[in-house]
């Protein structure tokens, strides 16, 4: 039997016990950070962080200087979420 099987579904008194927040394990990333760029699966290290847009994912505010090229290029701009730790 379900918590919604024992209470009137259109009562609005029901509101079940909420789940405990857990702190989610994330580190920011700092300027000479090496990182691996999961879009491209290359490594390569931070260069520039704008910190004012930095969860603006749309304004790709960290610059990274990649290992290798990506189309005759080495530098890259992406979002925070597009990198993780090497």
């Amino acid at each position: 039997m379900s918590t919604y099987d024992q209470h009137d579904l259109f009562s609005f008194d029901f509101n079940p016990a909420p789940e405990p927040e857990r702190p989610i394990p994330f580190r920011l990333p700092k300027e000479g950070d090496r990182v691996l760029v999961s879009s491209l699966q290359q490594r390569g290290r931070i260069d520039y962080l704008d910190q004012r847009n930095l969860f603006h994912d749309h304004m790709y505010p960290v610059q990274v200087i990649l290992d290798e090229p990506y189309e005759d290029t080495r530098l890259y701009r992406t979002s925070i979420g597009d990198l993780a730790e090497v």
